[in-house]
């Protein structure tokens, strides 16, 4: 039981971690409309926007890569067994 309760805790708290940065990119790109588009600001908040938002779809590309990796070592793990 406490097992599946910390299994659901910690899901939550990785989809948390990539909610927000996703968001606060979205956030960051939105606000950098509202600056003038040849000023310092505008392309600085954007860039952290738009760098904001990658990381979290560089995190899911790894964080799916590293699961598949894992479930295949332990089914052939399970095979010579």
């Amino acid at each position: 039981m406490t097992d599946r309760w910390f299994a659901q805790v910690e899901r939550l708290l990785f989809g948390l971690m990539l909610a927000v940065p996703a968001l606060l990119g979205v956030t960051l790109i939105s606000i950098a409309h509202t600056f003038a588009h040849d000023s310092l600001a505008h392309d600085l908040v954007r860039d952290l926007g738009v760098a904001s938002f990658v990381s979290v779809i560089i995190t899911v590309v790894i964080e799916l890569y590293a699961r598949n990796r894992l479930q295949a070592e332990i089914r052939s793990g399970v095979i010579e067994a």
